[in-house]
């Protein structure tokens, strides 16, 4: 949209918004719904926020001890170096 265009909407969205407050907060209300525009309240956001940041903390947490147990686990001998009893046997 070219500018002289937007600053013409934008005058008569503020004398609408002047002479009737209803009918402003009904179209901001629909903006809301149909564009796609966040809401004012930041409130819900912020939990989740923190949901988030716990989602990832337990999960980077619970790889690191999976790595760690499988670090620490021991390995199994090389199948080269395990004797079985029938070649055991024949020596």
């Amino acid at each position: 949209m070219e500018s002289h265009e937007h600053d013409m909407l934008t005058e008569i969205e503020r004398c609408l918004a002047r002479e009737d407050p209803d009918l402003d907060a009904r179209i901001d209300l629909l903006n809301q719904q149909f564009c796609g525009d966040p809401p004012d309240d930041h409130g819900p956001r912020k939990h989740l926020d923190w949901s988030v940041l716990a989602l990832v903390l337990i999960s980077l947490l619970t790889v690191g001890l999976m790595a760690f147990a499988a670090a620490r686990s021991p390995s199994p001998p090389p199948a080269d170096r395990v004797e079985t009893s029938t070649s055991a046997a024949a020596w």
